[in-house]
């Protein structure tokens, strides 16, 4: 069985938190864990305008780590799993 994972941009970012090194830790092992287990992550568009925002010194480290783990993008998170035969 295959688990879908939303990733939104606080996770990726959650990698360069100055404050808090425990965050990092732990991020850096649930990333690696979904790249090794049976999850298919899914990104959204606002992930890519906001990695466009970052500052440049970590803009090129979120880039390596959304590329590293191969997400699926997704124009709408909501939208992608809607019941097609579901009557409104």
């Amino acid at each position: 069985m295959q688990y879908r994972l939303y990733l939104d941009t606080s996770v990726f970012g959650a990698l360069f938190d100055t404050e808090d090194l425990r965050r990092v830790q732990v991020t850096r092992r649930v990333l690696q864990r979904v790249g090794r287990t049976p999850f298919a992550s899914f990104v959204g568009a606002p992930l890519f305008e906001e990695v466009a925002r970052a500052p440049a010194q970590i803009r090129a480290g979120l880039e390596a780590a959304i590329g590293g783990l191969g997400p699926t993008l997704i124009e709408d998170p909501l939208r992608q799993y809607e019941d097609p035969l579901r009557q409104e």
